[in-house]
């Protein structure tokens, strides 16, 4: 039987993560599945609302779910920028364009007849015009429109649309993660699991859920480490991989003499 991925396991194990790619995340102090499950976000975009086309207005942020009426790919003539431009359509009954540069992999990805959803902010530009948005079809578990999008710690080559969609794929793992609450101290505090605690941070159902999450992990910070440190070193074993983070033990003195 093959034995799936682990926690500890090194990222290079996962589909699509290439010796280059490796490379870039050790950049942001990831080498395992684990450390790529716990980095998290360090902002939000709210593109949870879903605005019908007919009440778009330009420098708003938000999200439009459209069906795509006509797409295609050209190069410009000045500097033979590659320019792909689609029309997409809703039942208000009202047309957005939308433009994305030197992005020719859209035009190959999406065909007329989809559903997608764009976020980001339209201007007037001949009409109502979006360009560059995020976008990605029409499902029940977006990551990069229609709700409130993470934003990660980015390197060069690495960006937060690429972590999205690989921490997302990893969320199943979050059961594996060590519980360093007790269960008294959950209940009375009406705190989540931290496996709980772990997918919301990452892809938040609301605000409130992201406000419950960053409660719990940001109590963790503060009640493992004095937690460690009242309970006396085992005498002879080794860190486990997976403990507390900045856990520490208390060192018992020296019998006197």
């Amino acid at each position: 039987m093959v034995r799936g991925p682990s926690l500890d396991d090194r990222v290079a194990v996962l589909a699509g993560v290439s010796d280059k790619t490796e490379a870039k995340l050790a950049r942001l102090g990831i080498a395992s599945i684990r450390d790529l499950l716990l980095f998290f976000p360090r902002r939000y975009e709210d593109f949870s609302s879903i605005t019908p086309i007919a009440f778009v207005r330009p420098g708003v942020k938000t999200t439009v779910r459209g069906r795509i009426y006509d797409i295609g790919a050209r190069q410009t003539k000045y500097k033979r920028m590659g320019l792909t431009e689609a029309v997409l359509g809703d039942d208000s009954g009202t047309t957005l364009r939308v433009v994305w540069f030197n992005q020719p992999w859209v035009a190959k990805s999406l065909q007329k007849g989809d559903e997608i959803f764009v976020a980001g902010e339209a201007d007037l530009n001949g009409g109502l015009v979006m360009k560059n948005p995020d976008h990605e079809k029409v499902s029940l578990r977006p990551q990069h429109a229609a709700r409130l999008v993470p934003i990660y710690p980015e390197t060069e080559g690495l960006t937060s649309k690429w972590l999205r969609a690989k921490i997302q794929s990893l969320l199943q793992y979050a059961d594996e993660l060590e519980e360093f609450l007790p269960s008294e101290l959950l209940t009375r505090r009406g705190f989540l699991a931290r496996a709980a605690a772990v997918r919301q941070v990452h892809f938040p159902e609301s605000t409130q859920s992201l406000e419950r999450a960053r409660e719990r992990l940001a109590f963790e910070e503060m009640f493992v480490p004095r937690a460690a440190s009242s309970k006396p070193c085992p005498s002879s074993s080794p860190t486990r991989s997976g403990s507390p983070p900045g856990g520490s033990c208390r060192t018992s003195p020296a019998p006197s003499r």
